[in-house]
């Protein structure tokens, strides 16, 4: 058997697998990291994301802005890959628009029409099922500044990685 048709089997392969574990957070910004790169096993593993999900969630609520601007980066094995990075304003809570880093008006769609509270919704879902969830949360605001998630492991094309930085109050 020739070895070209083994390489190439693993190339594929690879490239189906979860992706590396790779830490991008802005220097300048703490961060509280929370989760595992492994599956979730235990009900107690379950409870303690929520409840450090429900102190963060609750800084964000006390501290954060109710106006503001953040860069949004969707990564994941999707059937249509996300346009990212874009640019996220948010006003009273909901999405007002989102640009691309050039300050085009990008069409909504699902991959970019989140809110950071919007994060905190997904946080919470991959703390109830998702095998893994991994989360950095900003030290000082308690925001989702990065969301690394596995559905199911078993399965190689279900994960998601999201992050959101340059946070800045809207006027």
């Amino acid at each position: 058997m020739s070895s070209a048709p083994i390489g190439l089997l693993v190339v594929v392969l690879a490239a189906c697998q979860h992706p590396p574990r790779v830490d991008t957070v802005e220097p300048d910004s703490g961060v509280v990291t929370m989760g595992s790169p492994q599956a979730i096993r235990t009900p107690g593993e379950r409870d303690s994301l929520r409840r450090i999900l429900d102190v963060q969630r609750q800084r964000w609520s006390e501290r954060g802005p109710r106006d503001y601007r953040f860069r949004l980066e969707v990564a994941c094995f999707c059937p249509q890959p996300p346009r990212h990075p874009v640019i996220v304003d948010v006003r009273r809570g909901s999405v007002a628009a989102v640009y691309d880093t050039t300050g085009r008006t990008v069409p909504r769609d699902p991959w970019v029409d989140f809110s950071l509270d919007g994060l905190f919704a997904i946080v919470e879902r991959g703390a109830r099922s998702d095998d893994v969830i991994e989360v950095s949360y900003d030290k000082r605001l308690g925001y989702p500044r990065r969301i690394r998630g596995d559905v199911n492991v078993r399965l190689p094309d279900d994960w998601f990685l999201i992050t959101a930085a340059g946070l800045s109050r809207l006027p």
